[in-house]
């Protein structure tokens, strides 16, 4: 019991940074590609041509957008260059290389 209490404490102090993105129109060709044997229905449930992104920090969700907010061009499908920079700018981060 001791170590699980002393082991969650280390893990809280980790810092947690999740940036999830959505779209990417290109991605369906290489589904085909790469998994032959999905049907059409499979292909549009991990496919999404919405672009987007959402940030999740130890502290819980700190944003979302979608590309189409700076953009205003619906179901894009496009890398979503804008609403990752929102995300990582409303929790004061930046990317490291």
């Amino acid at each position: 019991m001791r170590q699980s209490r002393a082991l969650a404490a280390s893990q809280s102090e980790i810092p947690l940074n999740i940036l999830g993105i959505s779209g990417l129109h290109n991605s369906v060709p290489f589904k085909k590609r790469e998994l032959p044997h999905l049907s059409a229905r499979e292909y549009r449930i991990v496919q999404d041509f919405d672009s987007a992104a959402a940030l999740l920090t130890s502290e819980g969700i700190q944003a979302v957008a979608t590309e189409e907010r700076f953009t205003r061009e619906k179901a894009t499908g496009a890398f979503p260059c804008n609403a990752i920079r929102y995300c990582l700018d409303a929790a004061d981060l930046t990317p490291r290389r």
